[in-house]
């Protein structure tokens, strides 16, 4: 997929359309915390206008945006929170999101797992999910739940 996001006709249990900001995972040696899964944000609306600042996801037609990784390897999904990303003037471009390994492994062995991690930029907590493909409908609806509860709970 050359570009995003990938505007998907879905159908119940799921909204009629999603709008899916989808990256590849990664995983380096390098990284600052041992083992972490991450993607890296490259693709949004710039904020004001203004080019090369920040961004936010798409909500144009009040289409709900889904941001989610994909690690071949592990045949495993992330999915982050958009709401909770790109809330407070939205995300610099090439930020990254992170998953701990345990929530990857996890959802290896038994399908889907939930997993918290903080967003220091926030001060918040994010629920992040990791699904396999046989599983991933029902992530999506989680995930969905889950941001919902962010919005309700006043952080955007």
């Amino acid at each position: 997929m050359k570009t995003k996001p990938l505007l998907l006709e879905c159908r119940i249990p799921l909204p009629r359309q999603l709008r899916f900001y989808l990256y590849s995972v990664t995983q380096h040696a390098s990284e600052r915390q041992v083992d972490t899964f991450k993607i890296q944000l490259t693709s949004g609306n710039p904020v004001n206008g203004e080019s090369g600042k920040r961004f936010t996801f798409d909500r144009t037609g009040g289409i709900r945006p889904i941001l989610i990784g994909y690690h071949a390897d592990l045949r495993v999904f992330i999915l982050w929170d958009a709401e909770l990303h790109d809330a407070q003037g939205g995300f610099a471009f090439s930020s990254s999101c992170q998953a701990p390994p345990d929530l990857i492994y996890s959802a290896v062995t038994h399908g889907l797992a939930i997993a918290e991690r903080p967003l220091k930029r926030l001060a918040r907590t994010e629920e992040m999910l990791a699904s396999r493909p046989e599983r991933l409908i029902e992530a999506i609806e989680k995930r969905i739940a889950l941001s919902n509860k962010s919005l309700l709970d006043g952080v955007v």
